[in-house]
Parts: C-alpha cells; structure tokens; sequence
C-alpha cells in the first residue's frame, strides 16, 4: 500500500499529526509525508497511491490556501493519468472549538470530494490544539490519529 500524508504546517502540529500516522502505518505500508509547499502533486499522482491524506491549518479565520491548491493541482494531475485514488482524507489542526472549527471543515472537506477518489473519509479530521506559540495537541489528538491511521491499514 503507498501512502501519502501531506501537511501545511507553520509551527510544527500538522506535521506532529502526520508522523504520528506514518508510523501507525509504516510496518504495513510505504508510507511519505510532506509539506504541501514542498512536494509536487505530480509526483504524487505519478506514483499511484493507494492513501492520500491532506492536512491544512485554520489561521485568522481562514483555511490555508496552500492546501487547498495543492489538492486543486493534484486533482487535475490524476485526470490526466485517468487515475483514481482509491482513499482520501483531510484534517484541520486548529485552535477552535470543534463546533465553531466545523464550518471550514465542512467547506475543506468538499474539496477533495468528487470522482478523483473511490472513497472518502466521511468527514473532516480535528486536530484541535491548546493555544499558540507552538501549541501541543490537546489531548487524545495524537492518540485518535494514530488509531485513524491504523483502521486505515486494516482496510487494505
């Protein structure tokens, strides 16, 4: 199983989030993350995987627009594979409260919907953090991640 966990991270939590879940997977799958500024959808989409997983941030009311783009670019690098990514997800790390945080992990979550997946994660995921300066997940993040990670394993 190939897997790719991409992140948008500015003081280290998205990245914490796919670590977390690249070990969870990484006896049973080939499994790379990165930064979505970092790693070209193309080369990506030219490997085929089986996972694509796509965090972003909610900073000043706004998701980041990195991720969003990225997932844009890698949509239209698979249509001309004519490729389907067999699973997708999205997580937010943020520092709302999940029902305030809700109303840009709905819109997130639309983006990667569409027939560029087989299936997808029926939702956004929450990474919800303490504060700033770098915040540390609040408790249980981490933990939900890695258990995420692995109902992931078992499905393939």
């Amino acid at each position: 199983m190939k897997v790719w966990i991409l992140h948008d991270t500015q003081l280290g939590n998205g990245k914490l989030i796919a670590e977390t879940m690249q070990n969870a997977l990484k006896s049973s799958a080939d499994v790379h993350i990165g930064h979505v500024k970092q790693v070209d959808p193309k080369k990506v989409a030219e490997g085929k995987p089986d996972v694509v997983i796509i965090g972003a941030a909610i900073r000043a009311f706004s998701t980041s627009a990195s991720s969003k783009n990225w997932i844009k670019r890698f949509k239209q690098e698979i249509r001309k594979l004519n490729f389907t990514v067999p699973y997708g997800a999205v997580f937010l790390t943020h520092a709302l409260p999940k029902k305030i945080a809700n109303l840009w992990g709905r819109r997130y979550h639309k983006t990667i919907k569409g027939p560029d997946f087989n299936k997808i994660h029926p939702e956004w995921l929450s990474g919800q953090v303490r504060g700033q300066n770098p915040p540390p997940p609040k408790d249980g993040v981490l933990e939900f991640f890695e258990e995420y990670a692995k109902s992931i394993r078992n499905d393939f």
